[in-house]
């Protein structure tokens, strides 16, 4: 179902919260197989997180240049908090993008690679022409406030939540009214390079759009327009872009966004694949060293043909854009209706479209569907699985809930109850449906499983007596 067919009558807004949540719900059972690419093809994707190689469906990258024309965007090393050091020595800082760029990516968290502090990177006013212009544009405000706890712990989950991707074309935001409809999360444009000349600059609305959405409790997440054509262009973005994120509490992963057309600066300086990929892996590497969990946007096209895209996945989170036809500048929302679009690696992020149908935006916004949320933690603890009802009694054709007085908690500290599964057998051990049990009287065996994020399991075992019906 489409949300266009909610947005026209006054109640658009008041169900938008409704039609995403139970959208989201739905979508946590098997996608749907089978559907036609805006190209006619046949494609079918099998799973969230590796997907059957298919035919391209229509692409449509973020091509514009997020820049602007307000100077207040350009933070000082006050603004950042941080402090100075000599990085006069282009071949020092080269040597240490070398380093970070071969660095194990599996082993670099709480590294913390040095940062070239921000007055060293020449950062501009952020400009653009006026045909790039999609929105308002505000000098940057810092209240003070709106900062998440850095006390709140978060552990990544499995899970389906839709979000959007923001930069100072969105303007003023009303980021309560986009929570309300639906939005869990929020990648938040930081800063970015000149497609022209290269030169650095800060989104003058970076400040203001992550404040005000973590101040409503939609988790935040980060990105750096990139137009790196070698390893230290992107040290360069990744030490600008920890300086700008070390104020916040990041839950989110922080995004290495390159983006190609043929008259941005990235077309003139083409490099093969795993050179690509040692760019991004200079940029992931070096916010991961903070404690950030990296991530590669890029279009579809680009993954397959400018990076590599097999060692890229198995290294970093994958953020891919790739629209439908029916979801590029119009009023719909992917709701599952089509199946998601195949690769032949895996992606745990899609931005899947452009819609003006998210109330809170004066006009249109990136749509994205994460694979992922990230839940608050409760004190660190044990994985643990505790059936406190050891015998459970009922009467013939009356169902109980089995998961009565079942604790199950992750190693993560997160409660993890509705990831209990369980089997019921009956005495000779064979494995009957739930209705079979209430149907038959008897006594059966409720064996309960939990699977821990890291794979381990733990099973707990109750009995179930089914008794005649009363006066029988």
């Amino acid at each position: 179902m489409r949300l266009k067919r909610f947005l026209n009558g006054k109640m658009a807004k008041s169900v938008m919260a409704v039609t995403l949540a139970g959208v989201i719900t739905a979508a946590c059972v098997a996608v749907g197989s089978d559907s036609i690419n805006s190209n006619g093809t046949d494609i079918n994707a099998q799973n969230i997180q590796t997907v059957t190689a298919g035919a391209d469906s229509y692409v449509a990258d973020e091509t514009s240049q997020m820049t602007g024309s307000d100077a207040k965007g350009a933070f000082t090393t006050e603004d950042l908090g941080i402090s100075a050091s000599d990085y006069t020595d282009d071949e020092q800082i080269a040597k240490a993008a070398d380093t970070i760029a071969n660095a194990d990516a599996q082993n670099i968290v709480n590294t913390q690679f040095e940062l070239i502090p921000v007055e060293k990177l020449a950062i501009t006013a952020d400009t653009s022409s006026e045909n790039e212009v999609m929105g308002g544009r505000k000098e940057y405000i810092d209240n003070g406030g709106a900062k998440q706890s850095a006390a709140v712990k978060f552990a990544e989950t499995p899970m389906y939540v839709y979000g959007v991707d923001v930069s100072k074309w969105q303007g003023d935001i009303n980021w309560a009214a986009a929570k309300a409809s639906g939005i869990s999360f929020a990648m938040i444009k930081c800063a970015g390079r000149s497609t022209g000349d290269g030169s650095l600059y800060i989104d003058p609305y970076f400040v203001q759009n992550i404040q005000a959405a973590q101040s409503v409790g939609i988790q935040c997440g980060v990105y750096f327009f990139s137009q790196a054509t070698n390893i230290v262009e992107a040290y360069e973005e990744a030490c600008l872009t920890v300086q700008l994120c070390q104020q916040y509490n990041i839950t989110y992963p922080v995004a290495f966004d390159w983006e190609s057309a043929s008259d941005y600066r990235v077309a003139l300086v083409p490099q093969n694949q795993l050179t690509m990929n040692m760019i991004a892996a200079t940029f992931c590497n070096t916010v991961a060293s903070y404690g950030y969990t990296p991530m590669v946007y890029a279009c579809k096209n680009d993954l397959y043909n400018t990076f590599e895209p097999a060692s890229l996945s198995a290294s970093y989170k994958i953020w891919m854009a790739n629209y439908y036809n029916d979801y590029y500048y119009t009023s719909n929302i992917y709701m599952f209706e089509r199946p998601l679009p195949a690769t032949s690696f895996p992606y745990q992020m899609w931005q899947f479209g452009v819609t003006n149908a998210i109330p809170g935006f004066n006009g249109y916004v990136d749509m994205d569907l994460g694979f992922f949320y990230y839940m608050p933690t409760v004190a660190a603890t044990s994985f643990q699985l505790t059936v406190t009802q050891k015998e459970i009694s009922t009467t013939f054709g009356s169902p109980v809930n089995l998961l009565d007085g079942v604790i199950a908690v992750s190693s993560a500290g997160i409660d993890a109850t509705p990831f209990v599964t369980y089997l019921i057998s009956d005495v000779n051990g064979q494995l009957v449906t739930e209705d079979y049990a209430y149907a038959n009287v008897g006594i059966y065996a409720v064996t309960y499983t939990l699977t821990d994020v890291d794979g381990t399991t733990a099973s707990e075992q109750a009995l179930l007596y089914v008794y005649p019906p009363t006066g029988a």
